[in-house]
């Protein structure tokens, strides 16, 4: 199975269903798609080791649990050397703040979303993460003021041809 060349609109609706409810049953999942459950098991196996399902997850109400600020960090490097990149991706592998990182074009050469308890902890996380650099590095933070839309799942009908 290569990219959409393999899925029907059956494993869409497969993908839809578990996307919005990671913990439905197979029962269930087999009835929302109008299949057998052995079916709808056989789909939901080939899809994971196909790796059109990468992993399960709860997500969580982090405003019940504790109080945090979320960041966006933009970062730029005056040197673009392949070494500094790999040092930076190894750097952030081992700061769990961060929870999402990506290498974007244009003005700077990464955008991380980076969480923290508040924004003392936040300054000491950028001043630990440029200390852990060879070459300096800018940096630009937006603070999180409200969450207007979380991430529901991709919008697998407007992006997969089947």
């Amino acid at each position: 199975m290569r990219k959409g060349s393999q899925i029907d609109q059956t494993d869409l609706n497969i993908l839809s269903q578990l996307q919005s409810d990671g913990r439905i049953t197979n029962q269930d999942l087999a009835e929302n798609v109008s299949l057998s459950p052995s079916s709808c098991l056989h789909r939901v196996r080939r899809l994971e080791e196909h790796g059109f399902i990468s992993s399960y997850h709860a997500n969580l109400n982090l405003k019940k649990l504790a109080s945090s600020i979320t960041c966006f960090m933009s970062l730029s490097f005056k040197d673009h050397s392949t070494e500094l990149f790999k040092e930076f991706d190894l750097a952030i592998s081992n700061m769990p703040q961060v929870l999402e990182c990506y290498s974007i074009s244009g003005e700077f050469d990464y955008l991380l979303k980076v969480i923290a308890s508040d924004m003392d902890e936040y300054v000491k996380f950028s001043e630990a993460l440029a200390d852990t650099l060879s070459a300096p590095i800018k940096m630009s933070t937006h603070v999180v003021m409200t969450e207007n839309k979380m991430n529901a799942g991709y919008p697998l009908a407007q992006l997969v041809e089947v």
